[in-house]
């Protein structure tokens, strides 16, 4: 059983460690869904997970592909964001390719290129709200984790739309005083 630790990339004040456990003889690696109600709470995590990094049971470091979907991300999470990686794979893709985006074929690309995103990516972060676009209905697999950071501070209802498209572990996370 190989052991992951997240130590304190929770928004709120309280850091607490969230402990995911997943077995070393999987033939898939675990995808993690990391929710929260607004977007900036949302880039405050996806900040302190790139600043504090990710590190298992015996200290070593673990840097997945993570990508922060949804709208106006902060500056400070750009290199994370959905919009910026699409960019990036655009840039790096021949000029012939360039040609057919120009044509119309541009809006399927960037749809493919979307999806191929989310499928490499181990950890996906999104607003509560944006986790039932259709991005996440086109997914071919559920997550095994879904995190949901101040769930007491979100309406009731919202902290169900990431788990319409199923999962294995539920954590709700929120600030005790």
């Amino acid at each position: 059983m190989k052991k992951f630790i997240f130590k304190g990339f929770l928004s709120n004040k309280f850091c607490g460690s969230l402990l995911v456990q997943a077995r070393s003889n999987r033939k898939y690696r675990v995808r993690v869904l990391v929710c929260a109600p607004s977007n900036s709470a949302l880039d405050e995590i996806v900040l302190r997970l790139l600043s504090t990094g990710i590190r298992d049971e015996n200290d070593h470091a673990y840097a997945p592909k993570i990508v922060r979907i949804g709208l106006k991300a902060h500056h400070s999470v750009q290199a994370v964001s959905m919009d910026y990686l699409v960019e990036q794979k655009l840039a790096g893709m021949d000029f012939q390719t360039a040609d057919k985006q120009k044509q119309g074929g541009g809006a399927r690309d960037r749809d493919t290129i979307r999806a191929s995103i989310m499928d490499e990516s181990a950890i996906v972060f999104s607003t509560l709200s944006f986790s039932g676009s259709s991005l996440f209905t086109k997914l071919n697999r559920s997550f095994d984790i879904v995190v949901i950071d101040e769930a007491a501070q979100a309406v009731e209802p919202a902290t169900l739309v990431p788990l319409a498209s199923g999962c294995k572990q539920v954590f709700l996370v929120c600030a005790l005083i």
